[in-house]
């Protein structure tokens, strides 16, 4: 069993969502969750993005096994409680409105070619991000 799958699981379960709900809100079969968690197969990376917003873990987290579960949910949850197809603010369970989480093209292109890279080559991108990141937020503050 891979970690990913590993992560998929411990993440769905924290949640409180069975394979079928979860398998729902992606508009996948049960079995392919089933799958995921098995890891008999693994998520698109338009379904890990999609599984990183219904969930709400950390992309980096789920993926990689880095970082903190819930890291950054503090800062976008209220962004991502808003977007179609995730759980609304108050609302149960059993109230949710079956609606499919858009992901842009460019996030998916993205994702897609971050992970045909060698793990080396995908640490010089986080760490290039990081950086990134970090000049930014540095220079927000100076302002």
């Amino acid at each position: 069993m891979s970690a990913l799958c590993k992560r998929i699981s411990s993440a769905r379960k924290k949640a409180g969502l069975t394979q079928e709900a979860l398998a729902d809100r992606l508009q996948i079969t049960r079995a392919a969750c089933s799958h995921w968690e098995q890891g008999i197969s693994n998520p698109s990376a338009k379904n890990l993005i999609m599984l990183c917003r219904i969930l709400e873990v950390n992309h980096e987290w789920l993926v990689l096994g880095q970082g903190e579960m819930y890291a950054r949910i503090a800062e976008t949850a209220q962004g991502s409680r808003n977007k179609p197809g995730d759980l609304q603010t108050g609302e149960g369970r059993g109230e949710y409105k079956r609606a499919m989480v858009r992901t842009d093209r460019e996030t998916v292109q993205f994702s897609e070619m971050f992970f045909a890279l060698s793990k080396t080559q995908r640490k010089v991108i986080i760490d290039m991000l990081n950086l990134l990141t970090s000049k930014k937020s540095a220079k927000r503050k100076s302002n």
